[in-house]
């Protein structure tokens, strides 16, 4: 991947996430072990998806989505990516703008509650090109 960018990003990096369903749940799974860096000139960056559990983060579900989604293994998931491939940043700091919220695990931030800005990366991030590769 050729990417270049610039900000202020509050400590949240540009990872690569992906999404599939399983025989058992929808399982989302961030590679925090092979973070992108964000540099002001283009570079030329790669990332091997690798079935280690040290690698990846499993997202797992808000409260009330459990039934859907969920975790599994992660090699059952690089077996077969059926969903989504996305590119996040993460992890991010999610502060209420008011102080009234009592369990921030319950309601959906900016739906449910204005969520402090300040907080959030700020920046831009350029993609040039992305390139997937399979093994044989």
């Amino acid at each position: 991947m050729r990417l270049r960018g610039g900000g202020d990003f509050k400590g949240a990096q540009l990872l690569f996430l992906v999404q599939a369903t399983t025989d058992k749940t929808t399982a989302s799974f961030i590679l925090t072990g092979q973070p992108f860096k964000i540099t002001h000139d283009w570079s030329e960056q790669t990332v091997t998806l690798v079935p280690d559990p040290e690698q990846w983060i499993c997202l797992g579900a808000r409260h009330d989505m459990q039934d859907e989604y969920g975790c599994d293994d992660i090699d059952k998931v690089l077996a077969d990516v059926n969903m989504d491939i996305i590119f996040v940043r993460f992890p991010l700091k999610v502060v209420p703008a008011r102080g009234d919220i009592e369990d921030i695990n319950i309601p959906r931030a900016v739906k449910d509650y204005p969520v402090d800005q300040q907080y959030l990366p700020k920046g831009l991030i350029m993609f040039d090109t992305i390139k997937i590769e399979y093994p044989n």
